[in-house]
């Protein structure tokens, strides 16, 4: 997914101090993470694009946007974490302005999202082996 519209060094990666979290952030933006939007894609067990799908809510393809947005099996951690205005009525200018913001905290608090969110995703995945 493309989120990137400016060329230029991004907010979080001068203002995230805190390496655990920003971490967090570039693993998700620079598509180096465990959802089946990219895990499908390689390997002998390759998956066509449309069956990518969430293993966890069976809902639609897991991609970036499905895992910040729409997994109704995070919906705790999101409202914990993310500011209602972004995933009550989400849209992907919504998910483009807050993977863009400007904002320390609102970047801090996806960055916390995406840690707890992908904990609990490996935990589930472990619960299964």
């Amino acid at each position: 997914m493309h989120i990137k519209s400016k060329f230029e060094i991004e907010f979080y990666l001068e203002h995230i101090l805190s390496r655990k979290w920003r971490v967090m952030l570039e693993k998700l933006r620079i598509l180096s993470h465990c959802l089946r939007i990219e895990t499908g894609r390689y390997g002998r067990d390759r998956i066509d694009r449309q069956d990518r799908i969430c293993t966890l809510c069976s809902m639609e393809l897991e991609d970036e946007y499905h895992f910040i947005f729409k997994c109704h099996l995070y919906q705790d951690i999101r409202t914990h974490y993310i500011k209602k205005y972004y995933y009550i009525k989400p849209s992907l200018p919504k998910f483009v302005t807050l993977f863009e913001s400007p904002n320390k905290a609102e970047l801090v608090g996806l960055s916390k999202y995406i840690f707890f969110t992908m904990n609990r995703r490996n935990e589930h995945f472990n619960l299964l082996s």
